[in-house]
């Protein structure tokens, strides 16, 4: 959690463009956040980095299971960046 919320913040910094979703159901939580950049080499780079690697959203302690994010990069009209 620690992670994504470094990577929020250092979006929120860089003048990106973010939109959040939260949905929360009986036994589930669905989360999904768009985060856009510049469509520039530099920021491409950083893209695939974030995208490559996995992070923790919560471990289920009845299940003894990790949840991860699940992360893919994303590119239309508002330049580069992550779902």
């Amino acid at each position: 959690m620690k992670k994504i919320l470094l990577t929020i913040c250092i979006f929120l910094l860089a003048g990106c463009d973010v939109t959040y979703n939260l949905t929360i159901g009986n036994s589930s939580v669905i989360e999904s956040s768009n985060f856009y950049l510049e469509n520039n080499k530099e920021n491409s780079s950083i893209i695939d980095g974030y995208a490559a690697s996995d992070y923790l959203a919560y471990y289920d302690m009845d299940s003894l299971k990790d949840n991860n994010y699940f992360l893919k990069k994303i590119s239309d009209k508002n330049g580069i960046g992550i779902n």
